[in-house]
């Protein structure tokens, strides 16, 4: 769809993704997310092998979220996060 002058872009911004263990000791990764519309979601998550170890989808609203990725059991390592949001891809390291 060609801009018409009308249609503002859409604009973007996540943080570093954090580790930390909820109330049941379970793994969980999260980056805060900032947008100026509401989106959708896909995560990836990649191990070093390339190989897909998680991969959601959901919605956000316009503002300031939360992703939160209840990560399954995975071995100490290097992955990557490939986060699409608002028709931006964005990666970002996780090391267990």
């Amino acid at each position: 769809m060609a801009n018409t002058g009308t249609d503002k872009p859409m604009n973007v911004a996540i943080g570093e993704l954090q580790l930390h263990h909820d109330l049941s000791g379970h793994l969980v990764a999260k980056v805060e997310c900032q947008l100026t519309a509401p989106s959708l979601c896909s995560v990836l998550l990649l191990d070093r092998l390339g190989r897909v170890r998680l991969e959601e989808r959901r919605a956000f609203g316009a503002g300031i979220s939360w992703l939160k990725l209840h990560l399954p059991k995975l071995e100490a390592g290097h992955y990557h996060a490939w986060i699409d949001l608002g028709g931006k891809t964005f990666v970002r390291p996780l090391h267990i």
